[in-house]
């Protein structure tokens, strides 16, 4: 049976956009799309708006970025992502490949309000998609060309794939589908975690964990606090110095040494609390050092502070679980 891919491939597209995206930004207030959820935000900035950042665009709001991109990205407004998508995702392509009219970063006129920057999205979409829907078997395998910057060499089924696959849940259509299973089942995009644990001293038990696991703290980054307090978002109060360095009261993190700090991730964050440790946890973490070396490892962290609670065993496999210099219990496995 022939398959009509550009068909497949548009009505893909169509779903997500139906059912996922569109209805999502129905409503949407111009407080919500300017709200800044935390300090040092992207977002769409009045022209003239003092900035460390460039702002770009042709109209009363710019659009603001870094180049080269900062190792750790900023958090970003829903007014940047959708300048993000109605540029960068559609605009610019529908001029290179569709017959759009041109559309760049810098000469783009950047919505004010939410509804006219969905009215844009609106725009730019209904362009796109009549241009994917006029492909053709030929066009679907045909290189998207120069104009895709660093992937010139990219065919168009996979560039249309890649944008319409990501970062949704996604009832599962053709095999040109990013998230297609071959099962009448949804799929569900995974999720990031870190884990979270309440301490009376965060930087101290940050450190002890850092050394059990072979982790690193993630340093703190003093310029930024210091711009916090001086901006009036923090306090003096908020702050205090552990190891010769300027830091948050609240909390530390740890990752694992592999991780680049802007992806750190897996994670352990540990954070300031009031109440000491009271109960027994009902999660914990098991520190696998292999059976030859748990008596070793649990004479070690007994030396540095950790308390022996008792040893257990399930077939012809053992354990010892410990409790942190907090109280917290954990596993030698």
């Amino acid at each position: 049976m022939d398959i009509d891919w550009s068909n497949e491939l548009a009505e893909q597209l169509e779903w997500h956009w139906q059912n996922q995206l569109r209805p999502r930004l129905d409503g949407l207030s111009d407080a919500e799309y300017f709200w800044e959820p935390v300090p040092g935000c992207w977002s769409l900035r009045k022209r003239g708006t003092p900035r460390e950042t460039t702002l770009v665009g042709t109209g009363e709001y710019c659009y603001e970025f870094v180049c080269p991109e900062p190792a750790i990205p900023p958090v970003t407004t829903i007014a940047w992502r959708l300048a993000h998508m109605i540029v960068g995702v559609f605009a610019e392509r529908n001029a290179s490949h569709f017959g759009g009219p041109p559309a760049s970063w810098r000469d783009f006129d950047y919505a004010g309000t939410a509804a006219d920057a969905i009215a844009q999205l609106d725009n730019v979409y209904a362009t796109w998609i009549k241009g994917v829907r006029g492909l053709g078997p030929d066009g679907l395998v045909r290189p998207c060309g120069p104009a895709e910057g660093l992937t010139p060499t990219i065919r168009w089924r996979r560039s249309c794939c890649t944008s319409t696959a990501r970062h949704f849940i996604t009832e599962p259509r053709s095999p040109c589908s990013g998230t297609c299973t071959g099962i009448k089942e949804t799929t569900a995009m995974p999720f990031d975690f870190q884990i979270a644990v309440d301490a009376s001293e965060p930087h101290v038990l940050a450190d002890w964990w850092a050394e059990t696991l072979g982790w690193v703290v993630e340093p703190s980054d003093e310029d930024f606090i210091r711009r916090m307090i001086a901006e009036g978002y923090a306090s003096e109060n908020e702050t205090m110095t552990h190891n010769g360095a300027l830091v948050w009261k609240e909390g530390a993190a740890i990752r694992h040494p592999d991780v680049p700090s802007g992806l750190a991730r897996p994670r352990i964050l540990f954070q300031l609390v009031p109440e000491a440790k009271t109960v027994k946890n009902r999660m914990h973490l098991d520190v696998r050092v292999g059976e030859e070396d748990i008596e070793a490892e649990v004479a070690k962290l007994t030396e540095r502070g950790a308390t022996y609670l008792h040893k257990a065993s399930q077939g012809p496999h053992w354990w010892v679980t410990m409790a942190d210099p907090e109280g917290n219990e954990f596993c030698v496995a």
